[in-house]
């Protein structure tokens, strides 16, 4: 019986194999003069962000689980800057952000991952966070965007004009809460 770590049964490789599709999918990340952080774990799930592909994936990791599909992730909503952080919430949401734009993304739940089948991306219900404001502000830019503590919904942001502003990512139209 062979013992390589690089497969389990009928998924192949493992997600951290060096040719694994997960690794492959995200891409190498270029060259930047800021850190980003294109990879965050939520949920039994590890999230990956391709700058190449615009889409996030995922594995599954769990101490039961043995499946390793790396599964797509494409969003409703298009994410037209410069991804530079993911932020996960403990409610199965997900922020992506950069110095210009903000989105949340709706994480699939695991059962929606199981019944996935190979290769078929999932689409995950995503939208804006504060589009009007960084549209209509020339030099606005977004320092910093984290989820409020014990809160599942709100969002405070940090832009380079010193305001902070608390977002509620449950309402339909975001408009800042306070500023």
């Amino acid at each position: 019986m062979s013992t390589s770590a690089n497969f389990n049964g009928p998924g192949g490789m493992k997600w951290h194999a060096p040719n694994s599709r997960f690794l492959r999918c995200i891409g190498k990340v270029e060259k930047c003069t800021s850190p980003r952080q294109l990879l965050t774990y939520c949920n039994d799930l590890l999230i990956g962000w391709s700058d190449k592909n615009r889409c996030l994936y995922a594995v599954v990791i769990s101490d039961e689980d043995t499946d390793d599909r790396c599964y797509e992730l494409t969003l409703t909503h298009r994410v037209p800057f410069r991804v530079d952080r993911l932020c996960p919430s403990s409610s199965g949401f997900l922020l992506l952000w950069g110095a210009n734009g903000a989105a949340v993304v709706t994480l699939p739940h695991y059962d929606a991952l199981r019944r996935a089948r190979e290769n078929t991306p999932i689409q995950c219900k995503s939208w804006g966070v504060g589009e009007l404001l960084l549209m209509q502000t020339p030099g606005l830019e977004l320092l910093g965007l984290n989820w409020l503590p014990n809160s599942a919904t709100e969002v405070v942001m940090l832009t380079n004009d010193n305001c902070l502003r608390l977002f509620d990512v449950s309402k339909k139209h975001m408009n800042a809460i306070i500023t």
